[in-house]
């Protein structure tokens, strides 16, 4: 089985000028998003909300195809160090814009009369979600500076631990039909036609585990304690009530999700 798949559409390696130019412009996108943000136009704020807009599209569009890069050149090699440094440092990149994150979204929740704002602008009207998402959240922003220093702390607290436990996870030897493979192969085999080979690979899988229980263990409990955290800093009832609104969910919906697998289970 061959676990390896080309990721040319992306980048033919790190020494590829279009990755070059690709950082090279994030850090100069970065910048400008430090500068308008910072000074944004109360009296204006159809064109204000605009520019931002343009902004923020184009660093989204930059991260996730950097992202999407290293995530899956380190899916199949969790040691790749070669992307890891570039890796981090798109993640400091990013989290240094925590506190103009935030200085936008007061200014979105300080605009009066934004939808009739909105749908003066063809381009937008098509974010009229995503604004309504932006002004419901900012009662739970912290200060400028908790945000910040939150999202700087969170490369080395929940994100490092996350990056542990997927470490963990990759690199664990799984004994499976008198061969050693990978976690990820095993898991493959839940899609097999034979449901002996799907019962045998979950077995498996489950066994594996053993090796790795004591790092993962360690790893989820940081995790839960920072979103703990977090959700208190926040001013959220309970952590569930955060994850509720990052996923954009009511909990009616989450309970009938779950009563239906319960009723199920049986079967």
């Amino acid at each position: 089985m061959n676990y390896e798949w080309s990721l040319d559409i992306f980048y033919k390696g790190i020494d590829d000028p279009a990755f070059s130019s690709d950082m090279q412009r994030l850090e100069e996108l970065v910048a400008k998003c430090k500068s308008y943000m910072s000074s944004l136009d109360p009296n204006d704020p159809k064109a204000t909300l605009r520019a931002a807009i343009e902004l923020k599209e184009e660093m989204a569009v930059l991260t996730r195809r950097l992202f999407g890069y290293f995530s899956l050149r380190r899916s199949t090699n969790s040691t790749d160090s070669e992307v890891a440094p570039y890796q981090t440092r798109l993640q400091r990149l990013m989290a240094s814009t925590a506190k103009e994150n935030v200085m936008f979204e007061k200014y979105v929740g300080s605009v009066e009369d934004l939808d009739a704002v909105l749908e003066s602008d063809e381009l937008l009207s098509q974010y009229k979600y995503y604004f309504s998402r932006v002004k419901a959240s900012v009662s739970h922003n912290m200060s400028d500076d908790c945000e910040a220093l939150f999202a700087q702390m969170n490369i080395s607290g929940g994100r490092a631990w996350s990056e542990l436990a997927s470490h963990m996870s990759s690199n664990v030897a799984v004994e499976f039909d008198g061969k050693t493979i990978t976690l990820p192969a095993v898991r493959s085999l839940a899609e097999d036609d034979s449901a002996e080979v799907r019962r045998a690979a979950y077995e498996a899988e489950i066994a594996c585990y053993e090796k790795i229980k004591d790092p993962i263990a360690f790893s989820l409990n940081s995790i839960k304690a920072q979103v703990n955290l977090e959700a208190e800093l926040r001013g959220y009832e309970n952590p569930l009530a955060m994850t509720l609104e990052n996923s954009r969910m009511k909990k009616e919906t989450l309970d009938a999700m779950l009563e239906a697998i319960r009723e199920y289970l049986p079967k």
